[in-house]
C-alpha cells in the first residue's frame, strides 16, 4: 500500500503543476518533484547577486553628499536582418533631465553576427551630441561579445563584455572603457516580457573627465516589454544610473520608454 503522500494521483497533480512529466512519477521517484522545483528556482537566484552588485557598486562613503536627478530617456531601436546570421541595427536615444531639460542625442549604428551557442559579436559607433553650452561631443567606437544561454523555457541569461574607445573633444587622447553586463530576460506570456540587468563601466586608462582608472559608472535596469505585432515591441522601464564624479556620488533616476522594430529580412522584401 502507498502512504498517502505517495498516491500516484496526488503525485501526478503536484508534478503537473510543477511541470514534471507524469511518466516520471511513481513510488520509486519521490525526489523528482523537489529536484525539479529547485531547478525552477535558479532564475530567481539571479536577483540576489544583481541587487547586491547594484548596491555595492554605487556610493563612495567618503564623499560629502549625494546628488540625485530625475530624467527621461526615449530609446528607439531598429534591427534589419541581412541574412541568417548578419544584422544591422540603429538606436536613436533622446534624453531629458529635470535641471538641464533636453540633455543629449545619442545615435548608435552597429553590425552584429550571431554565432553558435547563443553567442553574438558586434561592432559599432556612438555619437553623443550634448546640448549644454560647453559644446562637448563624445564619439565612441566599440566592440561587444554577448552570450545569452537559455536557463529555462522562459528565462534567458543576459551577459556581455563591451570594449569602448571614446574620442572626447576635450582631449587628444583616447579614453578606453570596459562594460560588463549580467542579467536575465523573462517571457511572461501573452506577449509580455521582462528584463532585469546590471552593468558596470570601468575606466581602463586615465583619459577621462575624472582622470583615473577603475569603476566609473553603474546602471541597474528593470524593464517591461510588450509585443505589438509586425515585429514591433513597446518597452517601459526604470534605470538607476550612478556616476563617480569628483567629490560626489551622482545618481540619475530615469524613466525609459520607446519602441523596437525588427524588420523582415531585406532579401525577403524583393
Amino acid at each position: 500500500m502507498f502512504r498517502k503522500s505517495q498516491l500516484p494521483s496526488q503525485a501526478s497533480n503536484q508534478c503537473a503543476r510543477a511541470g514534471v512529466p507524469q511518466s516520471r512519477v511513481g513510488p520509486g521517484s519521490p525526489s523528482a518533484l523537489p529536484a525539479r522545483c529547485v531547478r525552477g528556482l535558479r532564475p530567481l537566484a539571479l536577483l540576489v547577486p544583481l541587487v547586491a552588485l547594484s548596491i555595492s557598486a554605487t556610493p563612495r562613503p567618503g564623499w560629502a553628499a549625494d546628488a540625485h536627478r530625475s530624467a527621461v530617456w526615449l530609446v528607439n531601436d531598429i534591427a534589419i536582418p541581412l541574412g541568417d546570421r548578419l544584422s544591422f541595427h540603429v538606436m536613436l536615444q533622446n534624453r531629458w533631465t529635470r535641471d538641464v531639460l533636453y540633455e543629449r542625442t545619442v545615435v548608435r549604428p552597429w553590425f552584429a553576427v550571431a554565432l553558435p551557442g547563443r553567442t553574438e559579436i558586434a561592432v559599432g559607433y556612438d555619437l553623443h551630441e550634448f546640448e549644454d553650452p560647453s559644446g562637448l561631443r563624445d564619439h565612441r567606437a566599440w566592440q561587444r561579445v554577448a552570450w545569452s544561454p537559455r536557463l529555462t523555457e522562459r528565462v534567458d541569461l543576459l551577459s556581455h563584455f563591451w570594449l569602448e574607445e571614446r574620442f572626447l573633444n576635450i582631449s587628444s587622447d583616447i579614453a578606453v572603457r570596459g562594460r560588463f553586463n549580467i542579467g536575465a530576460r523573462v517571457d511572461l506570456g501573452r506577449g509580455f516580457g521582462g528584463v532585469v540587468r546590471n552593468e558596470f563601466f570601468v575606466n581602463l586608462n586615465t583619459t577621462d573627465v575624472i582622470g583615473r582608472t577603475g569603476l566609473r559608472e553603474n546602471q541597474f535596469v528593470v524593464e517591461l516589454n510588450k509585443q505589438l505585432g509586425h515585429g514591433v515591441s513597446l518597452r517601459l522601464g526604470y534605470l538607476q544610473q550612478w556616476f563617480d564624479l569628483p567629490g560626489a556620488n551622482f545618481f540619475n533616476h530615469t524613466a525609459v520608454m520607446g519602441f523596437t522594430w525588427r524588420t523582415p529580412r531585406l532579401m525577403d522584401l524583393f
